[in-house]
Parts: structure tokens; sequence; C-alpha cells
């Protein structure tokens, strides 16, 4: 019995936390931080794809490079891609908290950086969002009220001796 009530917990409190990622990928050319006009066109239709849902929680958007030029200069290189990406977001309708911005310069390639089109795959910027599976009322009240566990209340009228 006592396997029976854990297995019923853990599945009630897994189904609770149900979340659906959305991933998207948007290529680069050689050292440029902004996109083409094909890549820019996708990224504002994946924009306005995603945001109209509206139940997104958290978005991750990872800037890389290939492993052409300096780690220094690759690494300032994949913030600017990140940058320009994350600000996008913004213009069109994210809130700034949602965002989490990171860059990785030449770090964690796609392919080897041995030829042109492999390099092409590295030259990128990832975006994630993560998307809360809200299903009962009880879900989206919580959601607007927040966490009362996370709410803080600053009493500076009280003289603490």
């Amino acid at each position: 019995m006592k396997h029976l009530i854990s297995i019923v917990l853990l599945l009630t409190h897994w189904h609770l936390f149900a979340f659906k990622d959305v991933k998207s990928i948007f290529y680069f050319d050689s050292d440029i931080d902004t996109l083409n006009e094909l890549q820019y066109r996708e990224l504002l239709d994946f924009i306005s794809n995603s945001t109209s849902i509206k139940q997104y929680k958290e978005v991750y958007v990872v800037g890389f490079t290939d492993a052409d030029g300096t780690n220094q200069y690759n690494i300032d290189l994949s913030k600017r891609r990140a940058d320009f990406v994350s600000n996008l977001l913004i213009k069109n309708g994210l809130p700034f908290n949602l965002l989490d911005k990171n860059f990785k310069g030449e770090e964690n390639p796609v392919a080897k950086n041995n030829t042109e089109i492999n390099k092409s795959k590295n030259r990128r910027v990832e975006i994630t969002m993560r998307m809360f599976d809200i299903q009962k009322a009880a879900d989206i009240v919580k959601e607007i009220n927040g966490n009362p566990e996370q709410v803080f209340i600053l009493d500076n009228t009280k003289i603490i001796p």
C-alpha cells in the first residue's frame, strides 16, 4: 500500500510540473552578429507564433560561434549574437524578466569545425521556450497569485532593539 501511495504522489507531483520546451535555432554568417534576411524573417515568425501562446515562463537564449578567431573574440561574438536575438524577443513582447541569456563562444559545437558547411552549423543562437502545462483553474490562480512562500513583506516602521 505504501508503494501505491508513493507512486500516486509521484505521478501527481510530476503532472503539476509538466512542461514542454519549444526550441529553435537561428544561424549566422561568418563573423557577423546580425541575421541575414531569411533567418531574420524566420526569427520574427518564431516570435510571433511563440508569444501568442502566453504560457511560457522561461526563455533561454544561448549564442555560439565556430572555432575561427581567438577564444576571447568568439566569446564576445557569441554574446553579441545572443544580445541581438534577446533584444528582438523583448522588442516583440517578451517580458525581459523571463529571459535567461548565455553565450558559449566556440564551446559545444554541433559539428566539427573542419569544413565551411560544418562551421556554419556552429554559428548559431539557440532559443528554448519552456511552456508550462496549465490545465486546472487552481493552476491558473496559483500562477496569478504566485507562490506565497516567496512573498516577503518588508516593514521598516518597526524598530528592532
